[in-house]
Order: C-alpha cells, then sequence, then structure tokens
C-alpha cells in the first residue's frame, strides 16, 4: 500500500514508486500481488490478488506510475482492505505499507481482522512520524517497521526489505522460556523469520 498524501510530495513519492516498480520486478510467478493508493480513501490496482505473469506486472507498473499526491492518510483503511483481500494463511502473507506516518489507525483493530497472521511492515518516511502506532501496528501483526529520513535512498532501501520479506525460512514462530514467572514479554507474536 502506498500512501499519496500531500507530506509524500515530491522526492518521497517518486522513489516509493520506483521502489514499486522494481519490486514488481522481483516477484515469481507463483507470487500473488496487489497494488493499494490511500489518501482520504484507498484505490487498488486491482479487486484481489493477482498472479505475478509478466502482463500484469507490466499493467501494474503502469498503475504505480499513475500516482499522484493527493490529501488524507487513511493507512487504516487501506491496511483493512488488504488484510480482507487475503484468504487464507497457505502461504507467507505479508503487507508492505508506505507511510508519512500520520493516520487514525487503531492496531488492535487491525490484529483483530487480521485473521491469517499476515505480516504487515510498515515503512516510515520522514521525521514527523507517529512511532508508536506504526510499532504497535507492526508488533500484534507479525512483522517489524523500517524507518527513512526523507533524504535518505528510499527506492533502494525498500527493495532491501522487499528482497527479505520475499526469502521466509520459518512461519509460526514461537518461544518457550520454561519458567512461569514471565510476563508481557515483547514481542508478544514472532514474525516469520526470514533470510
Amino acid at each position: 500500500a502506498i500512501g499519496n498524501s500531500s507530506n509524500m510530495f515530491g522526492y518521497k513519492l517518486e522513489q516509493s514508486i520506483e521502489a514499486v516498480s522494481t519490486a514488481l520486478g522481483l516477484l515469481n510467478e507463483s507470487d500473488e500481488f496487489n497494488i493499494l493508493v490511500y489518501n482520504y480513501g484507498v484505490s487498488s490496482w486491482n479487486a484481489a490478488p493477482q498472479p505475478a505473469t509478466s502482463s500484469n506486472v507490466q499493467n501494474a507498473r503502469q498503475f504505480v506510475e499513475s500516482i499522484n499526491t493527493s490529501s488524507g492518510s487513511r493507512m487504516d483503511v487501506a491496511l483493512e482492505t488488504a488484510v480482507t483481500q487475503i484468504t487464507d494463511d497457505q502461504f507467507i502473507n505479508s503487507i508492505i505499507v508506505r507511510t508519512d506516518g500520520r493516520s487514525p489507525i487503531d492496531p488492535q483493530h487491525i490484529e483483530s481482522i487480521n485473521l491469517h497472521n499476515t505480516g504487515i511492515f510498515p515503512i516510515g518516511i520522514g521525521d514527523d512520524l507517529d512511532r508508536a502506532r506504526l510499532e504497535m501496528t507492526a508488533a500484534l501483526n507479525y512483522g517489524f517497521v523500517t524507518y527513512f529520513d526523507e533524504t535518505d535512498y528510499i527506492k533502494g532501501g525498500v527493495v532491501r526489505l522487499f528482497e527479505q520479506i520475499s526469502q521466509p525460512i520459518l512461519k509460526h514462530v514461537a518461544m518457550e522460556f520454561g519458567r512461569a514467572d514471565l510476563h508481557d514479554i515483547l514481542p508478544s507474536k514472532f514474525p516469520t523469520a526470514y533470510a
């Protein structure tokens, strides 16, 4: 999901678009994907995830290249839409969401509708971020947050993140401590282990 609020104007949006376009080229034909753009509402490339065929990838690139800035930042609606498009946990499901970090998102609500253990990986761009919401959303949903400064090479960092999470090793990771007196362990949910 790509946030295209007015705060993402210029370099941040350009780098996000380039990163998505590059990441699309790294998909295998056995992968499925969709692209959502959010501002005051959500629009999507497709109504449901599609196989990563060469024609779908090309079509999705054209969709991404047409993204312009708008107003609003409803990352909450984008994540609700994305999570409901995932219909089973047979695969390692992941959602990468690029954001300027301001949204009325309720991390616990997203957790409650994440029925298929989907990893949510927020990418916070800039310095005016609601880090607590991003961190909690990721922690409750099998993911982790990646941060970029507005002047960082965002495309390269996003592509590295994509390459990392596209190589899962262990799913449904759990940890036993052998003690009964432990409580409030963080993270409460362990993400998939990646290469």
